[in-house]
């Protein structure tokens, strides 16, 4: 059997192209018997071991999406599209990852012309799909309510966390910290500034408190979209002077700054999984996050959890997260724990037995 990984999102800098990366890299390792190949965007490394094809990096869609990668698909046994969306006549032979279906839930938290592409082209290819990998059971479950699809198209496969989140020594947190020119003490939100992730109301929820705890509230990230209310709640915040924006944090700067947060603060209003919250346990740093969509499937006990909806318990947490040495201890204990047990070779090994169910499938037809 071979087959091909579109690794188009290889250079995307969120949760879709670590995912690309790591199947990229982890796939031929456990499955020596499937000749596994990576259409891999030019000038964006691949990880060591895998097997690549160059393809032009392009930001377009439909037709000239397709097209670049004709050649490659047609030789191609089956196809896995692990960003949502597949294109072309190839998806009955086809294998897509939905991560999540935020745009289906709520429309409003895109700008309109991504929210009418994503809803209509994510509906598409997960119907045409020969197998459909969800990240979660949340997932699986918003994909058979919102898309209408039966069980069995479904398969449930977790994510993995990268064994480079650990905890860092404290000269190298500090060294970071200094970096950024961050405080001592400061709770720590990473990600993609957008309606979704909830940050008006993280604002909010610690200018309710901030005058109770010593520490910042530090949002990580790059800007995205609809940031505009994110904006005005930071200005309109008593606390401003101590909410600080860094931007973009570069990977390799991540545990670093992760283990010199006191705290992780991160109450999504919907994730199809929510990686960043298990790295931050993998650092040793206790968590709040939401009660809603996946997040409580992926954290189990080893989180707070907050009604991401609910302004004042989000404070209530984040107080809580800051001040009780003693939980923050159980957490980060019980954060370790939880983290071990999602790898990426375990992700990549029950990926390889869908390629397996979807071509002895594809034989018997």
């Amino acid at each position: 059997m071979r087959v091909m990984l579109d690794g188009t999102q290889a250079g995307n800098r969120s949760g879709t192209g670590e995912y690309t990366h790591q199947l990229a890299a982890w796939l031929p390792r456990v499955a020596p018997d499937i000749e596994m190949v990576a259409a891999w965007p030019k000038g964006i490394p691949a990880p060591e071991g895998a097997v690549t094809v160059p393809i032009p990096q392009q930001r377009a869609r439909g037709l000239t999406y397709a097209v670049s990668r004709g050649r490659h698909l047609q030789q191609a046994d089956l196809i896995h599209y692990p960003a949502s969306i597949g294109h072309g006549a190839n998806l009955a032979r086809a294998v897509v990852t939905v991560h999540d279906v935020s745009c289906l839930v709520n429309p409003a938290w895109f700008r309109w012309p991504h929210a009418l592409y994503y809803r209509t082209m994510i509906a598409r290819s997960a119907r045409r799909a020969a197998a459909v990998i969800a990240d979660s059971e949340a997932t699986a479950h918003d994909l058979r309510e919102c898309l209408g699809l039966g069980s069995a198209q479904i398969s449930v496969v977790p994510l993995g966390v990268d064994p480079v989140f650990r905890p860092v020594s404290r000269e190298d947190a500090e060294s970071v910290r200094r970096r950024y020119s961050l405080p001592e003490q400061f709770l720590l939100f990473v990600g993609t500034h957008e309606p979704r992730k909830n940050l008006v109301r993280v604002v909010e929820a610690f200018g309710r408190i901030a005058d109770e705890i010593p520490h910042a509230l530090v949002l990580a990230g790059r800007r995205g979209w609809k940031c505009g209310s994110l904006n005005g709640a930071v200005a309109a915040s008593h606390a401003r002077e101590r909410i600080l924006l860094p931007g973009f944090i570069p990977r390799a700067h991540l545990p670093a700054l992760l283990t010199a947060a006191a705290g992780f603060v991160w109450p999504s209003l919907h994730e199809g999984f929510g990686l960043p919250p298990l790295e931050a346990m993998a650092c040793g740093t206790p968590v709040l996050t939401s009660n809603a969509a996946s997040l409580p499937e992926v954290v189990g006990d080893a989180a707070l959890l907050a009604n991401p909806e609910d302004t004042g318990d989000i404070a209530s947490h984040m107080l809580t997260l800051a001040t009780d040495d003693a939980l923050r201890g159980t957490l980060r204990d019980k954060g370790f724990e939880r983290a071990r047990r999602f790898t990426w070779q375990r992700t990549a090994e029950m990926t390889v037995d869908v390629y397996r169910r979807v071509w002895k499938g594809l034989q018997g037809s």
